[in-house]
């Protein structure tokens, strides 16, 4: 970013102190100790700042200011941090897209990889097949995860976030919150289906057809550059950063990176997995 500053004023080359961007407070000073700096007549330069746009939304707002001190080696850098945050604890604004992302779709009593691929609109179960290890496609079980491919990740839902829309047909007592939690395996929120589509949960009706909107990520090259596919993954009682990490083989570190703030242990929510392979 540019940043106007008085002319000679100080720049600075090198920090030697950093503070990760999840320790900011809303409405906090940080200050940083840096050396290497340089007396400069340009009133104009370059401030680079290593910021994961998964933890700053176009919301928040960073302030810098530059005080002098007695010795031209010893500056004090303050970052005044002003942050309006999102409710979400999904990504905060929309990234570029993908052509390809995965949700973990957890098997409910009597699900088919029939009735699954059609409510991911596939055009049959072998789809699934590809992104799995299943022995007998007619044998599956309550509580296995299958991963389910979403071939196109480009949606920006609500201008807010990435996600792909399905398209799912009112049955007999469906209601929002049923659509989500047992249809689509909480992979999505009955509030989310109906901010979505704006029908009243009153209005709907049998053979109507709506969105059904599941947010997906196309990850974070400030993160790490060495996953190029993510999944969706709905967390669920009982799991925790470091289990989700052991089954996904990935450090907890760069899974809690690329889900800044979120608690893995809340057993319930979306978070967004890298997948090896």
């Amino acid at each position: 970013m540019l940043i106007d500053l008085p002319h000679g004023t100080i720049l600075v080359r090198k920090v030697k102190y950093g503070l990760s961007l999840k320790q900011l407070k809303p409405n906090k000073s940080l200050i940083f100790q840096a050396v290497e700096t340089q007396q400069i007549p340009s009133a104009r330069f370059h401030f680079q700042i290593s910021i994961s746009p998964t933890v700053l939304s176009s919301k928040k707002m960073l302030f810098f200011s530059v005080l002098k001190r007695k010795s031209t080696l010893d500056l004090i850098i303050v970052f005044h941090v002003l942050v309006f945050m999102s409710c979400s604890n999904v990504q905060g604004k929309c990234r570029r897209g993908c052509d390809l992302a995965l949700a973990s779709y957890y098997v409910s009593e009597n699900d088919t990889l029939t009735y699954i691929s059609t409510l991911f609109n596939l055009a049959n179960y072998t789809e699934i097949l590809d992104y799995n290890i299943i022995k007998n496609p007619d044998i599956i079980h309550p509580g296995d995860k299958i991963r389910v491919p979403i071939f196109s990740c480009h949606d920006c839902v609500n201008g807010d976030v990435l996600g792909h829309s399905f398209s799912y047909t009112i049955k007999d007592g469906d209601t929002y919150d049923k659509v989500a939690h047992t249809d689509y395996a909480n992979l999505t929120t009955g509030a989310w289906l109906q901010k979505v589509n704006g029908y009243e949960p009153s209005k709907l009706q049998p053979s109507m057809e709506i969105k059904v909107t599941v947010n997906c990520s196309c990850g974070d090259e400030g993160v790490s550059k060495n996953y190029g596919l993510f999944m969706t993954y709905p967390l669920r009682p009982g799991d925790t950063l470091s289990s989700v990490a052991e089954e996904a083989g990935v450090k907890a570190e760069i899974l809690q990176d690329y889900n800044p703030e979120v608690d893995f242990s809340a057993g319930s929510g979306l978070v967004f997995v890298p997948v090896k392979g």
